[in-house]
């Protein structure tokens, strides 16, 4: 779902651009809290597991 969200609404001018776009979007999705994790980010929860 995530993926065809991400190629649906973005175009890319070459590899280098859709490497610079995909990075910045796994780093924006990664950070955002959510519910289902107690209000956490995907980076928060990784971080607890491993500590």
């Amino acid at each position: 779902m995530d993926t065809e969200r991400f190629y649906n609404k973005h175009e890319f001018a070459s590899e280098e651009d859709l490497m610079k776009k995909v990075k910045r979007y796994e780093s924006r999705y990664n950070n955002i809290s959510r519910k289902v994790l107690g209000f956490k980010s995907l980076n928060e929860i990784v971080e607890q597991y491993l500590i």
